[in-house]
């Protein structure tokens, strides 16, 4: 992978192929083995109910944190010193909001359009149980879903991969690349194809602002809504097309603005 990862006039560089190496490496290797010992702990030495539930809190957080601080760690050691994680560049509340109404068009875009047919497809055992541990641990379930994984995932697949990607390539090849990897990492079907189609836009905000904070709420809002029932018709896929394209638009006219405004700002220094 090291060959994959290259530095270009202080920019850190993530070729393809060192993408997908990259999100193996963490998601299929890297977080397995770290979770190990949790696993260990919660299923074979611990049997008091409370303690099992922080040992499962523990096993499927601190793995995901390890990764994002040896991945930064080797970034910045060994092929760019200045890397950081564009938390926020470009962010207001205008772009926030569109953000956040341009995720919930999307999501019922998608779910009155393919999410019947998405969700007859077969999901493999293991990532059923999964879905029913965390069903089974509330509190844990909701903080995994609602807050910790939007934003690991986000720090690691826009903030990291994206990133890299962006710098190498044209935006469209990385934003579509990138979106793929997210799909690809949730290993089922279903969630994967639905995480593609999100991943792309969210890799379209962060390739606009470079704030990863509007990709992690518009992440969040996504698993939120999960949990809210919508009629599923013709009327509620066109009020999905509908606010997701306003949305989008808005959010392309409040960026012009604040473009034009730091211009402005630029040439008032000078």
């Amino acid at each position: 992978m090291n060959s994959e990862i290259e530095v270009n006039k202080g920019k850190f560089k993530l070729s393809i192929l060192g993408a997908f190496s990259l999100a193996i490496l963490c998601y299929c290797v890297l977080r397995e083995f770290i979770s190990i010992p949790f696993y260990v702990l919660s299923d074979r030495v611990i049997s008091d109910k409370i303690l099992k539930s922080i040992v499962y809190g523990l096993g499927h957080s601190i793995p995901d944190v390890i990764i994002i601080i040896l991945t930064l760690k080797k970034i910045r050691k060994e092929y760019n010193q200045n890397f950081k994680i564009s938390y926020i560049e470009k962010f207001d509340f205008k772009l926030l909001i569109c953000a956040i109404l341009s995720t919930i068009g999307l999501y019922l875009c998608i779910e009155n359009s393919i999410g019947p047919v998405l969700a007859n497809l077969p999901v493999p055992k293991f990532i059923e149980e999964g879905f029913k541990d965390l069903a089974s641990n509330v509190f844990w379930g909701a903080i995994l879903v609602f807050i910790f994984g939007p934003i690991v995932e986000e720090i690691t697949m826009r903030g990291i991969i994206l990133e890299g990607l962006l710098n190498k390539y044209k935006p469209v090849v990385s934003i579509i690349v990138s979106a793929v990897i997210f799909g690809l990492i949730h290993m089922n079907l279903p969630q994967g194809i639905n995480a593609m189609i999100g991943g792309i836009l969210y890799g379209y905000i962060y390739y606009k602002t470079r704030s990863l904070a509007l990709c992690i709420v518009c992440h969040m809002v996504n698993n939120i809504i999960v949990l809210f029932s919508f009629s599923s018709s013709i009327i509620t896929l066109f009020i999905g097309l509908v606010m997701l394209v306003t949305a989008i638009v808005f959010f392309e006219r409040c960026l012009k603005k604040m473009n034009h405004g730091d211009v402005n700002l630029k040439k008032n220094i000078a």
